[in-house]
């Protein structure tokens, strides 16, 4: 985030989210916190590994456009790599 010249304070742009980007980030805990959830949570955790790697490789793309900074491009560039492995231990088990 400081690369991007955002403020790092943690809760700071809570008000400025939209709702469905916060529910996103809640949907798994509250899964995990409810027994008759764990094959909503299961499922939703598989969807995410399967499905995220090609979107980190455009984060990642995108920030070596905008010139970002290196450690914005590197978060989004280790996910590429890490989320294709676990999309191959997820696709196995399926």
């Amino acid at each position: 985030m400081a690369d991007l010249k955002l403020d790092t304070h943690y809760g700071h742009y809570l008000e400025a989210a939209p709702s469905p980007a916060l529910a996103v980030v809640n949907v798994m805990p509250l899964f995990g916190l409810h027994r008759a959830l764990r094959g909503a949570l299961v499922g939703h955790l598989a969807c995410m590994e399967i499905t995220s790697s090609p979107g980190s490789r455009r984060l990642a793309t995108a920030m070596r456009r905008t010139d970002a900074g290196p450690a914005a491009e590197h978060f989004y560039a280790e996910h590429v790599e890490a989320d294709a492995t676990h999309e191959q231990v997820v696709a196995a088990k399926w």
